[in-house]
């Protein structure tokens, strides 16, 4: 059995604004998953599947592990990035 996976939304909202993503309805369509799932999986009352993981991060051009990391030192690293 697989563990669940947790997105580390500061992350998420962090690579949404080096991205120019202003809303969940635009970062759904840019990687096909439902509106209503992601904010569900924001939220932290679904799961995210790997291949949601997968999809998210070519949608914000980051690995994966970016978005499922813990580190408060990956979010400081995205908006400096996304500064330069």
């Amino acid at each position: 059995m697989a563990a669940n996976l947790h997105l580390n939304t500061e992350a998420l909202d962090a690579a949404m604004v080096v991205e120019g993503i202003d809303s969940n309805s635009e970062l759904a369509r840019r990687c096909g998953i439902d509106r209503a799932h992601l904010g569900r999986i924001r939220s932290g009352t679904r799961p995210v599947q790997p291949s949601q993981v997968i999809a998210l991060a070519k949608a914000l051009r980051v690995t994966p592990a970016t978005l499922l990391s813990p580190d408060p030192a990956v979010v400081e690293a995205l908006l400096q990035d996304g500064a330069a």
